[in-house]
């Protein structure tokens, strides 16, 4: 949503730029659902194209890496080793780097898993713990609405046996030592 230069309000949103407007008597309940059934419809969509990049990333690396091999036979037919040795020491420092990178990264998001399988079933941790931790995280993110729910409202006492019921809304005046305590016994 943005906001119009001129008055400061709210401008169109995307159901009204859409041509879909929001019931005029939704309840906040109906307005939640209907925000919570968009924000899973979008999570959706971002994970398809989160994965249609990796696919795309996946497809780029493979061509490099076979343009890469094709330069390294030719420089090897020229007789150019000694540039090829120092085109391969310097991948090779850089893969040391990465390495410790992707290690130190992996135990950031398996400390962060464990931060999130607070509440979650055993049944459930036991599969995820088949999963790369990037993967559990992922996982646990999407799907942490459904996972952990809501407590349920404790159900209320009731009063003591001879205790007078007060309607809701109206406090009992509690006595003190100079007013004498009222029966609440009838004859």
């Amino acid at each position: 949503m943005s906001i119009t230069p001129d008055s400061g309000a709210p401008a169109a949103t995307e159901q009204q730029a859409e041509g879909q407007a929001p019931p005029a008597n939704e309840t906040a309940e109906a307005r939640i659902a209907r925000l919570e059934a968009e924000a899973a419809e979008t999570r959706k969509e971002a994970a398809a194209y989160r994965k249609r990049l990796r696919e795309r990333e996946a497809a780029d690396e493979a061509a490099r890496a076979q343009a890469e091999a094709a330069q390294a036979a030719a420089m090897a037919e020229q007789g150019k080793f000694r540039e090829l040795y120092e085109a391969e020491k310097a991948k090779a420092a850089q893969a040391a780097t990465l390495a410790e990178t992707v290690t130190r990264y992996e135990a950031v998001l398996s400390k962060q898993a464990a931060a999130l399988m607070d509440g979650v079933s055993d049944a459930i941790k036991g599969l995820l713990a088949k999963m790369p931790p990037a993967d559990q995280v992922e996982w646990l993110v999407e799907n942490r609405a459904a996972l952990v729910a809501t407590p349920a409202a404790p159900a209320p006492t009731p009063p003591a046996r001879g205790t007078p019921v007060a309607p809701r809304g109206h406090a009992q005046p509690t006595p003190t030592a100079a007013e004498p305590r009222r029966s609440t016994v009838t004859l």
